[in-house]
């Protein structure tokens, strides 16, 4: 069971998140296609969040801190019932010392299921980092991963490049916990990951199978800018549990500031893409004249475009949080109700707006399988609970 505090950003992570993605990908249906732009963008609005650091009293931030003496009940990590998932685990390696790992410390961040002696170990390169670099890398990382998160928006449907990538993403999380991290994991979330794989791929072959009986898939792409859109998805959920794990252990192993992690890694990754962006955006056309001549033919999409940092800065600040309360692991579990999300809203905007090229409309068949991809993912959630 979940605390109020983790409920509240779990939803807010979803909830915005869902929002996010939605109005990418509705500004380059729209014509703007800038994924460049959109990086800038983004990454404008991590920075930000410094403001937030500063501006919110250090003890809300400090909501997220486990004392030994509490409980935790977020992420089925209080030392009473947190390790009953995997009791085999516990009852065989209590005397080892598992429970024991962040009593060393007066407090404890984030999750601590499934960590043993093997976790610790596993983790003191971090303190080997000098904390100036760990945001750096972890900008690096963010940098990259939406670059080609934008980028995959231009090929294929949001509500599909959602589903693929936060199923993608789970199972490389758990992966990454479990040889990168150290944590335990159950064969129930083995099994549940190997579902949750199955619908992965069933998603994206029924995309590439309907454009290649030539019928109109949600994105209504061809079979090559399928095949590209799902390259791209890959290689961006690959960088991006890279980004999740190197902050998990940051933040709560070298207990990093999450807001200023955040707003220093958004800084990083700015300063990066500006010194990248001129020299590539011109030989790819996605200059500043080409912004600017958008500017000029629609002035509206200045304040798009304020919207859109403000709510790259609310949806990363839930983000980190996530990872911060609980685990990278857990931030991509529950992401996945997002891209229930995102498909009603893609949906919605479809057949309110009026405007063909905007939002996603129901295919037949291709919705149905889609649909049927994504019960077989959710029972892979369940399975990975149970």
């Amino acid at each position: 069971m979940y605390t109020v505090w983790i409920s509240l950003i779990l939803v807010g992570m979803i909830g915005f998140g869902a929002g996010q993605t939605v109005a990418a990908r509705a500004l380059l249906q729209s014509g703007f296609e800038y994924p460049l732009f959109l990086s800038l963008l983004y990454h404008a609005g991590q920075s930000l969040s410094l403001i937030t650091y500063v501006a919110i009293p250090k003890s809300w931030q400090q909501m997220d801190v486990i004392n030994d003496d509490e409980d935790d009940n977020g992420d089925d990590t209080n030392q009473s019932s947190s390790f009953d998932v995997e009791a085999g685990v516990v009852h065989n390696c209590r005397g080892a010392g598992i429970i024991e790992v962040g009593r060393r410390r007066s407090s404890y961040i984030g999750s601590r299921h499934g960590l043993g002696p093997n976790s610790e170990d596993a983790a003191r390169w971090v303190h080997r980092i000098p904390k100036f670099w760990m945001p750096i890398i972890s900008g690096f990382f963010s940098l990259t991963n939406n670059a080609l998160r934008w980028a995959s928006l231009l090929f294929v449907a949001a509500s599909v490049a959602e589903m693929i990538n936060s199923g993608l993403e789970l199972v490389l999380s758990v992966l990454a916990a479990r040889y990168l991290r150290k944590r335990v994991v159950s064969s129930s979330r083995w099994a549940g990951v190997c579902i949750v794989t199955v619908g992965v791929i069933l998603v994206g072959l029924a995309n590439l199978l309907s454009a290649s009986n030539g019928e109109q898939t949600t994105s209504g792409a061809s079979v090559r800018d399928q095949a590209i859109g799902i390259a791209l998805i890959v290689g961006q959920s690959i960088l991006s549990v890279l980004q999740d794990i190197s902050q998990e252990f940051f933040l709560q192993e070298a207990q990093f500031p999450p807001l200023l992690m955040l707003g220093l890694l958004g800084l990083s990754a700015l300063s990066i893409a500006l010194i990248v962006y001129f020299p590539l955006a011109s030989v790819l056309g996605q200059g500043p004249p080409a912004i600017l001549n958008e500017f000029t033919s629609n002035p509206q999409l200045i304040a798009f475009f304020v919207g859109f940092v403000v709510l790259n800065t609310i949806t990363d600040s839930f983000n980190i949080l996530a990872i911060t309360r609980t685990s990278a692991m857990t931030r991509v579990l529950w992401r996945n109700l997002r891209t229930c999300l995102v498909w009603m809203m893609g949906l919605i905007i479809f057949y309110l707006s009026g405007n063909p090229n905007l939002g996603e409309n129901w295919d037949i068949p291709t919705s149905f399988y889609t649909l049927g991809a994504f019960a077989v993912m959710l029972c892979g959630i369940w399975a990975y609970y149970s």
